[in-house]
């Protein structure tokens, strides 16, 4: 993953701000970035039943899997203040991540 800054100016390009590898093996299914967080910016990268949350610089916040090792992670959504992701399932099940505390709550 690649993070780059635009800067609101035609004459110049953007420069790379930072990147991020995931672990050797890992895979990346799919990437959701809060655009509206207000106190908080974050990257979410799902990988089947597991994820990985960056911070707004990708350096890696925490990780963790949703108990239901058989489900697939389809979507991820963030709440109003980015205090906690919604990570739905292709079992139809949606799980509360709780940022702050690192922990899979109910939901």
């Amino acid at each position: 993953m690649k993070l780059w800054e635009f800067v609101d100016e035609l004459e110049d390009a953007p420069e790379l701000k930072t990147v991020q590898q995931v672990a050797e093996g890992d895979k990346i299914q799919q990437v959701y970035a809060n655009r509206d967080g207000g106190e908080a910016f974050y990257h979410v990268v799902t990988n089947k039943n597991g994820f990985q949350i960056f911070n707004a610089n990708l350096d890696l916040h925490s990780k963790g899997e949703i108990p239901d090792a058989a489900a697939t992670i389809q979507g991820v959504d963030f709440n109003a203040r980015a205090t906690a992701i919604y990570l739905g399932t292709d079992t139809g099940k949606v799980y509360k991540y709780a940022i702050a505390q690192r922990e899979i709550q109910d939901s």
